[in-house]
């Protein structure tokens, strides 16, 4: 991503057999990848729920994806628990699994974030 929406700058230089060549000059801007999905769960006090976000792998070949999650304000009331990494084969589409348990009322908001560990791509 452009850090402070600083537009990136590039060249490419693609040689052919026959002597020619081509000279491209890239100019653009990486934008964060949209949110995948929005949904509300609803989530009872005092018991362990296990939501099941569906991830999907978009590439035709095997991908590690960390896993972090962030709440919009801290309380130490709500307990998050979930694995810190999810493998999904090719084209694969498989259901993370996240333990919430709550011990009082109330809403917040829960960001998940898929990052593949090798290239640093992320989804929301």
């Amino acid at each position: 991503m452009s850090k402070s929406g600083i537009p990136q700058e590039a060249r490419l230089f693609v040689p052919f057999p026959d002597g020619k060549a081509l000279l491209y000059e890239l100019k653009g801007q990486a934008l964060e990848p949209p949110v995948e999905m929005k949904t509300t769960f609803p989530i009872e006090t005092k018991k362990t729920e296990v939501l099941k976000i569906p991830v999907v792998n978009w590439l035709g070949s095997k991908q590690c994806f960390s896993v972090n999650w962030t709440l919009n304000k801290l309380d130490p009331s709500i307990v998050i628990r979930g694995g810190g990494a999810i493998d999904l084969n090719g084209k694969e589409k498989k259901d993370y699994k996240l333990n919430v348990l709550c011990y009082n009322e109330g809403e917040f908001t829960l960001t998940l974030t898929f990052t593949n560990k090798l290239s640093k791509e992320f989804m929301f």
